[in-house]
C-alpha cells in the first residue's frame, strides 16, 4: 500500500519519509527487509561476567542473548560473535551502553552558528562544564532544540576516560569490533550519542 504523506510529518524530514517509504514498496521483499535494517544496531551491556545483547530499532529494543564475556574465538582479526548469531545480527554496528552513573551531562545554550560543529564546540565546553579536563574524557553532545531567539538548547555528555577504557577492557576481543559508546539514560534507554573518538570505531564495509 502506497504510504501516506499526511501521516509522515511536517517539513522536508517528513517528506523524506514519505518519498523513501514508497520507493520501498516497490522493492523485493528480501531487499525491503535489508533496507528496513540499516538504521539498527547491536547494543552491549556489561552485566556481571556477562555481555546483554539486544537489537535497537528506531526507539524499540529487544533481546538477542545473553552471552559470556570471554568468548572462545576472540583475537587475531576473528569476529568472536560471528559464530554465535545469525548474519543478519551479527552484521549490526556494535555499540557499548555505559550506565547513566558513569556520565555526566550538562544542558548548554549554544548559538545557531554552532550546530554544524557541534561535537568540536562542545569540546570547549569541557572544562567549563564539568569537573574534568577535556583530554581525560571521551564526550559526545545532542541538539535538544532550538529557542525562538535562534540558541540552540543542547546537551553534553562526558564519560572519564578511564571509566570507558575499563568497560571496554572487560569486553575483551568484542571491544575491536565497537562502532560507538553510548551511555544511558536514567531509565536505562540509550541517549543517541557516540562517545567513542571517530578514529576508534569500527567501520564494516557495506556493500
Amino acid at each position: 500500500m502506497p504510504a501516506r504523506l499526511g501521516n509522515a510529518g511536517v517539513g522536508l524530514r517528513g517528506f523524506l519519509h514519505w518519498w523513501s517509504a514508497g520507493l520501498r514498496a516497490w522493492l523485493p521483499l528480501r531487499w525491503q527487509r535489508l533496507l528496513s535494517a540499516n538504521g539498527d544496531r547491536l547494543l552491549l551491556q556489561v552485566q556481571g561476567e556477562g555481555v546483554h545483547l539486544r537489537r535497537q530499532r528506531d526507539d524499540s529494543v529487544r533481546d538477542v542473548a545473553m552471552l559470556p564475556l570471554q568468548l572462545p574465538g576472540a583475537g587475531e582479526g576473528r569476529d568472536p560473535l560471528a559464530g554465535v548469531l545469525a548474519d543478519a545480527a551479527a552484521g549490526l554496528p556494535r555499540w557499548l551502553v555505559l550506565p547513566a552513573s558513569q556520565g555526566l551531562r550538562r544542558p548548554l545554550l549554544l548559538p545557531a552558528a554552532a550546530r554544524e560543529r557541534l561535537r568540536e564546540v562542545l569540546g570547549f565546553e569541557i572544562e567549563r562544564q564539568t569537573p574534568f579536563a577535556a583530554a581525560d574524557v571521551f564526550h559526545d553532545g545532542r541538539l535538544l532544540g532550538a529557542r525562538e531567539d535562534g540558541q540552540l538548547q543542547v546537551e553534553l555528555v562526558v564519560v572519564p576516560r578511564a571509566r570507558a577504557d575499563a568497560a571496554t577492557a572487560r569486553l575483551g576481543g568484542l571491544a575491536g569490533w565497537l562502532a560507538g559508546i553510548d551511555l544511558a539514560d536514567a531509565e536505562g534507554r540509550p541517549l543517541g550519542v557516540n562517545l567513542l573518538p571517530p578514529a576508534q570505531r569500527y567501520r564494516r564495509a557495506n556493500p
